[in-house]
This record gives structure tokens, sequence and C-alpha cells, in this order.
């Protein structure tokens, strides 16, 4: 049968101090099959089946571990159950080790790190995802998530000035970014700015956020009376 090459990654690594190299290639006929793989588990995510989806995409994966797409449908099937966060993380960081400089597979890491609830981990995929995308583009539209949740870790392990100044770019990145707005409002009152942190619940309010509007009201209110 004659062989069709889709896909021929090298790259180097190094395993007990020798420098290796991988080659990766797929038929067409298993190219199609991991697209019909990742098809059907995009199906499954939509019935919520997150485990069945999981399986599916892994074994796509195994079969040819360059299909990028694979990989950000495993990551959708992770987040809808955190049952499954270790195998996914560990799928993920497979493609890591091909995409190497991919910032949004490493923010997709540093989410289900985050969601299990492993911070200190999660920061570490989001520096990633950070220091790449500079190189790689800011104008990808998730970049400002990247600053975002690391803010959010940041933010739970009460270094408010950190978490502020992710905040303050994400906002840079997107403006009318409402939860950004809410929670840099939680930082400026957390370290007592209050009047900096209305003024970011009273515009994330006008954005119509529900979470801002109950700390509008309870902290910043009473105070117009």
């Amino acid at each position: 049968m004659k062989k069709y090459i889709f896909a021929f990654i090298a790259f180097a690594c190094l395993q007990f101090d020798v420098h290796c190299q991988e080659i990766y290639s797929i038929t067409e006929e298993g190219r199609n099959n991991i697209i019909e793989l990742t098809d059907g588990a995009r199906v499954l995510i939509q019935e919520k089946k997150a485990n069945q989806a999981v399986t599916q995409l892994l074994e796509a994966i195994r079969i040819d571990s360059v299909f990028r797409e694979a990989y950000l449908v495993l990551y959708q099937a992770g987040a809808l159950n955190t049952e499954n966060t270790i195998k996914v993380i560990s799928g993920l960081e497979k493609g890591l080790r091909i995409f190497q400089e991919d910032d949004e597979l490493h923010f997709y890491c540093g989410e289900l790190h985050r969601l299990n609830s492993d911070l200190e981990k999660a920061l570490i995929d989001y520096n990633y995802a950070i220091m790449y995308a500079k190189a790689n583009g800011e104008d990808f539209y998730l970049v400002p998530y990247y600053y975002f949740n690391r803010g959010n870790c940041y933010l739970k392990m009460r270094n408010e000035q950190l978490a502020l100044e992710d905040y303050n770019y994400s906002l840079k990145l997107k403006p009318d970014f409402s939860a950004a707005l809410m929670n840099r409002g939680v930082c400026f009152f957390k370290i007592g700015k209050k009047s900096e942190a209305c003024q970011d619940w009273k515009n994330a309010l006008d954005q119509g956020s529900e979470q801002a509007k109950s700390y509008y009201e309870k902290h910043c209110q009473k105070d117009l009376k």
C-alpha cells in the first residue's frame, strides 16, 4: 500500500543526557480516521459524554500525535468533567512536547491545573502561554484570558499587586472585559482603594455584570446616600 506522508515533524529532546530526535508520519487513511475520531468526540461533548470523548481523543492522539485539533477538543472534554483532569493534562503535555511554543495549549493546561486547584502548576503554564504569546502575537482572542486567569490565581494566593498588574494588562488588550473589571475592583477593595474598586464595579455593572451589581450595592451605594 502506497504511503502518503501527511505530517513530518522532528524535534530535539533530552533523555538521559542523549540528544535524540523523533519523526512523526501518518497515512492518508490514518489521518482520515483521526478526523473522524475528533469529530465524533465533538458530538460526545455536545451530548455531555465527557468520559467517552476523552477516551476517543486520547486514542486519536495515540495514533496521530501531530493532529493539533485533537488536543484542542481534548481540552474541551477535560473542562466539561474534571474527573478526567490528570489524563487530559497528560494528553495535552504530549502535544506540548511537539508544539513546544504553542501559547494556546499552554493556556489550556493552565486552565485544567486551575480547575484542579493546583495554582502553582497553573501559574507555570500561564507564564509560558504569556511568554509565547509575546512572540506569536497578542491579537489572538484568548490572550486577555491568559492574563485574567493568571491574575485570578494571584488573587486566590493573596498577591493582590501581581493580580492587579495582570487585570490591568488584560483590560489593555480587552477594554470591555467586565470580568476583569469586576476582579480588579476586588483587588482595589482588598488593598484599601475603595473609590477605585467602586468605579470598576460601576463600569462592570454598566456592562451587565450581575456579580458587580452585588458588590456595588453592598459596598458602594450606601456612600452615595
